[in-house]
């Protein structure tokens, strides 16, 4: 399996387990509640796979799946950044002078 395969698995398991982690994190968190009940959710959460976590998931060019110096606001890696840039494909954005 190809890392941006695997990284799309992740960022699919992640979507499907994020509401039950979320509930499991506040039950964690919520000092109200009695131990017993918050040391439960934490084994439970412990037991999810770990891809379902977000931290996981990895910031990925969509064009290249290059991992390292992505623009977060176009996830573009800078190389392609770079050559959409000057080949004028980026609406708004040109060379310095």
């Amino acid at each position: 399996m190809g890392k941006i395969h695997m990284d799309q698995v992740r960022r699919r398991l992640f979507a499907e387990a994020e509401i039950p982690r979320l509930v499991l994190k506040s039950i964690i968190m919520s000092s109200r509640l009695p131990p017993s009940v918050r040391q439960a959710a934490q084994a439970r959460l412990s037991a999810m796979p770990a891809n379902t976590s977000a931290t996981r998931i990895r910031m990925r060019c969509v064009l290249t799946g290059r991992p390292r110096a992505v623009d977060s606001k176009t996830r573009l890696s800078r190389i392609m950044f770079r050559k959409l840039a000057s080949e004028g494909q980026l609406p708004g954005i040109w060379k310095a002078r």
